[in-house]
């Protein structure tokens, strides 16, 4: 669901916010960054896949399927897996981004949430699938740990994990050997993923879509 459009001096204003100021905290960030993310980051048809990808690989009915997606932002890969069939619950940190997915689709249960913190209240072996796409940056390097650990605790036998890695993101220029997708393969496996295998994603449309897409059975 396309939201509004929006000029080239809000879009770069945008940006300078989200690299060097208050990020997702208005509702119009979350509305351009929406905007963004469809528009030049092919977010849309990576959305797709994912839910593709769950359909494959989770071994139950998706009408039954309780998915969780953290980071979720405005919703756009939330929107495509309620397509799908699965029930989705979403977590952000941003106020802003989760009440911009609440207009869109009211009926998806939202939690505020940090990638570097234990997911607060959810029981173990809750979802039949987990994903987080684009906000990589923000992890920490403990947080990434407790990121993947959460995975794996949260996810019930057979649950899969899926997680996009890109290569752009900030995180990936200045702690190169944190995020290189060979060592996170290695420790999903260490926290107790036990299938691990990477598919590689580009939309011809987005030279910003190029991601690792990294797939992680329980």
């Amino acid at each position: 669901m396309p939201g509004k459009k929006f000029t080239l001096w809000q879009v770069l204003g945008w940006m300078f916010r989200s690299v060097f100021g208050t990020k997702y905290k208005t509702i119009e960030d979350a509305e351009i960054y929406d905007y963004v993310a469809r528009r030049f980051f092919g977010r849309e048809e990576l959305a797709e896949v994912i839910a593709a990808r769950l359909r494959y690989h989770v071994q139950c009915d998706p009408d039954k399927t309780l998915i969780a997606e953290r980071a979720a932002g405005t919703g756009i890969v939330t929107e495509k897996l309620v397509e799908a069939g699965f029930h989705v619950r979403a977590f952000d940190i941003s106020a802003a981004q989760l009440e911009t997915l609440r207009q869109r689709l009211p009926t998806v249960a939202t939690f505020t949430d940090d990638l570097n913190s234990p997911m607060l209240g959810m029981l173990p072996d809750v979802f039949d699938g987990l994903v987080q796409v684009g906000a990589n940056r923000f992890m920490t390097e403990e947080g990434q740990l407790t990121f993947m650990q959460e995975a794996q605790r949260t996810l019930r036998e057979g649950g899969i994990f899926i997680w996009p890695i890109f290569p752009f993101e900030i995180g990936c220029w200045w702690k190169p050997s944190c995020w290189r997708v060979r060592v996170l393969m290695k420790t999903l496996h260490q926290v107790g993923f036990r299938h691990v295998h990477r598919e590689f994603f580009y939309h011809y449309l987005s030279p910003f879509s190029m991601c690792w897409i990294l797939i992680a059975k329980k």
